[in-house]
């Protein structure tokens, strides 16, 4: 989503070095020029990735490991409680 939220792209130099917060540029500018709210939004993709892929492989982990100890209970239940 980050290419149809973001004002500018990514690497695209789009005002002068170390511009204030001002209406074009909300976070204002880095050391090159480049929009810090564009860049910001293009870095959280992966951030939102990782945190998404953890969220869904401990959620899956840990309904198969409840649902076999509910199932099959005794040393199994025992093991995992």
């Amino acid at each position: 989503f980050a290419p149809w939220i973001s004002p500018h792209d990514n690497a695209e130099i789009v005002g002068d070095v170390w511009e204030p917060m001002s209406a074009a540029h909300f976070l204002g500018t880095d050391n090159l020029g480049r929009d810090l709210l564009s860049r910001m939004i293009y870095g959280a993709r992966i951030t939102l990735f990782i945190a998404v892929l953890a969220t869904a492989l401990s959620f899956s982990l840990g309904a198969i490991l409840g649902f076999s100890a509910a199932v099959f209970g005794g040393w199994f239940d025992t093991i995992l409680s």
